[in-house]
């Protein structure tokens, strides 16, 4: 019944209620597209640099994320790959060795970053399918390269064409090749577009005399995955000296710290938001308080209890709160979906700065629904916690002086 009575009072004063339900909607609305937009582009940011250079977690010589070295070059065997593979939020475990060369075709020349891995293991990892922009992947047998869209514009490479490595391989021997270009690849990460050559392992560690060594281990997890929880399950398969297991934000300080401090100030601007409505929605439970004493002491006077009163009241700001939030999220779900498909691509210097960092620019949205249900909530129990100003007020209600007002 008090359900009843609360639903019917908020319909009495229709612009009072359609205001508050407005300031709610608002600020659930701006709230869940801005964090959305922000965790969405942080996803794409972590994943787009991550996935393609260190992984999430990566096994490595005690040092070598201090001096990558290629005289640092181990044996595969001398960790259990195979146990690293059965922990169920492991997606995959691909060796990888990493050197740099100078690339030369024609007379362009350009210092790369030369990776090799497993073409048939990371295929699907990194979807190299469809990052194909011309050609086709190699096999881990054929003597094949795979470049970026922007080196090959640079330098002038072609599918078919011949690309000349030199550089300085294990133990300071020397490095050179000439190697056909099997694949032209699109990243969206400019620095794998600009400065990157992939190559089948067994090419690459010829490339550089490490016989069948490695320099790493490169460990990608499933999304939903507790990032430190796996990192601690997969340390007891290192051995217990000389190796370390790593996370994406040791290995990638600057960046961790950068989306920390974005966090920080895109959770400062919410809170501001936060602030406002809190002071539009007390402003409607003061009103709704004071302007209704004489139905209160009414109601209070012929039996009804003023705890039942308070409560009654607690359930209008509920409703108020709850219809704000359930239409937002209903028309905030599209908006978000929208900017997960499209979205906002950055131009000039802005475009420029985050290139030069490794970043598409683009900010994209993250259709997680829990974001949503958090602003949603947040907001609700900001409306439940003022509605103790009215709850102690109708304690000490008097109804002869209320029915007096």
């Amino acid at each position: 019944m008090i359900l009843l009575l609360a639903w019917r009072n908020i319909w009495r004063n229709k612009r009072r209620t359609l205001i508050t339900v407005m300031m709610v909607f608002i600020a659930v609305f701006l709230s869940t597209v801005m964090r959305s937009l922000q965790l969405g582009t942080y996803h794409h940011m972590i994943d787009g640099l991550v996935r393609y250079t260190s992984g999430y977690l990566q096994v490595q010589p005690t040092g070598y994320d201090d001096d990558k070295s290629l005289d640092r070059a181990w044996s595969a065997d001398t960790i259990d790959l195979q146990g690293l593979k059965q922990n169920r939020q492991v997606e995959s475990v691909a060796p990888r060795l990493e050197g740099f060369a100078l690339g030369s075709y024609g007379k362009k020349t350009k210092p790369l970053s030369i990776i090799g891995l497993d073409v048939d293991l990371e295929r699907e990892t990194l979807e190299l399918n469809k990052k194909i922009k011309s050609g086709a992947l190699p096999s881990n047998e054929q003597r094949g390269i795979m470049v970026g869209q922007k080196l090959a514009e640079k330098l002038g490479l072609g599918v078919g064409d011949s690309l000349v490595l030199l550089g300085q391989g294990y133990q300071a021997q020397t490095a050179a090749g000439l190697y056909r270009v099997e694949a032209i690849l699109l990243f969206a990460n400019p620095l794998l577009n600009e400065n990157t050559v992939f190559m089948p392992l067994q090419w690459a560690q010829e490339l550089f005399s490490t016989g069948k060594r490695i320099t790493h281990v490169v460990i990608n997890i499933s999304p939903n995955a507790h990032l430190q929880t796996v990192q601690h399950q997969l340390t007891g398969f290192l051995p217990n000296v000389g190796f370390s297991l790593l996370n994406w934000q040791e290995l990638n300080p600057e960046l961790y710290q950068g989306i920390q401090g974005d966090q920080s100030g895109g959770m400062l601007i919410i809170f501001i938001l936060y602030m406002v409505i809190a002071f539009g929605i007390f402003g409607t439970i003061l009103m709704m308080t004071t302007e209704r004493q004489y139905e209160y002491g009414v109601l209070n006077a012929i039996g009804m209890r003023r705890f039942a009163l308070a409560n009654m009241l607690v359930i209008e700001t509920a409703l108020l709160a709850l219809l704000g939030a359930v239409v937002s999220l209903a028309v905030a779900a599209p908006v978000v979906a929208y900017f997960h498909h499209y979205p906002i691509r950055f131009s000039g210097q802005a475009a420029e700065s985050m290139n030069s960092m490794g970043f598409e620019a683009a900010m994209y949205a993250s259709t997680d629904f829990v974001i949503g249900i958090n602003q949603a909530l947040v907001v609700t129990l900001i409306s439940m916690a003022l509605c103790a100003y009215p709850f102690i007020k109708l304690q000490w209600l008097k109804p002869v002086a209320a029915m007096k007002k």
